[in-house]
């Protein structure tokens, strides 16, 4: 499993690579700051992996558009959206992802997609992903 910011390869990799946008996780401290985005060229959009599916809780949306902001210094807003880290994978083989066990968790679940949703119209410029 990978760890770590983006920073030994965010150069190289957002300028070399030949696709359209870039699924960054960023749902916990093991994905180090926003700096690394400093090296994004202005045709590729950002896709900001800041909510998790690791846990049930759903994320402050307060919280969310702070990071949001915070990725802005290094990104302009419309290059950026939002999404879970979700589908996101450290491995080759993926990671595993327990299902909700009960309907709490599921209605938690919802309440983060619809977090998402709304944070990102909410979030100047910012896209919803997913």
């Amino acid at each position: 499993m990978s760890q770590g910011g983006y920073d030994p390869v965010a150069e190289i990799m957002f300028n070399q690579m030949e696709v359209d946008a870039f699924f960054l996780e960023y749902d916990d401290e093991r994905s180090g700051d926003f700096r690394p985005l400093r090296f994004m060229p202005g045709d590729k959009t950002v896709v900001l992996g800041l909510m998790s599916s690791k846990h049930p809780r759903v994320e402050d949306a307060d919280e969310i558009k702070r990071r949001i902001d915070e990725a802005a210094v290094y990104v302009p807003p419309d290059q950026l959206a939002l999404s879970h880290q979700c589908g996101f994978s450290s491995t080759a083989h993926g990671n595993a992802i327990p299902p909700p066990t009960n309907g709490a968790n599921w209605r938690a679940r919802w309440r983060s997609l619809a977090t998402c949703g709304t944070t990102s119209r909410d979030a100047d410029g910012c896209a919803a992903a997913g």
